[in-house]
């Protein structure tokens, strides 16, 4: 596998494999936002980062703690269809692995997705 130097930041929307806990091995490629990018301290590549992300898919909120993701929510780049953040879909992946890039959403609506995810942890 060919290692990628980018180096990813909180809010990003990002193109990953995503782990089902109904595949085996492996996944399917799916787009993910950034909560959190930290340092991988294990890596010899000192632009290595474990990332930490949210699921996101185009299937409408099935919780209270989904989140739905339009056009306006968009800093950079645009979605191809109309999404929900999945909060409570939490998974860690190395940078590396990430396919690509494909926006980054405002501050507002990451505001709103900290504040999600903190309501979930105060339960």
């Amino acid at each position: 596998m060919t290692r990628r130097t980018q180096t990813f930041m909180k809010g990003d929307i990002v193109l990953a494999p995503f782990p089902f806990t109904d595949v085996e091995i492996g996944g399917k490629t799916r787009p993910g936002l950034v909560i959190a990018a930290l340092p991988d301290d294990t890596s010899a590549s000192p632009t290595d980062q474990i990332l930490i992300l949210c699921a996101i898919t185009t299937h409408e909120p099935r919780t209270p703690h989904d989140i739905r993701l339009t056009a306006v929510d968009f800093r950079s780049g645009r979605p191809r269809y109309d999404s929900t953040i999945r909060v409570a879909r939490i998974w860690t992946i190395a940078s590396f692995r990430i396919e690509r890039r494909v926006g980054q959403i405002t501050d507002a609506k990451l505001a709103e997705v900290v504040a999600t995810l903190n309501g979930i942890l105060a339960q």
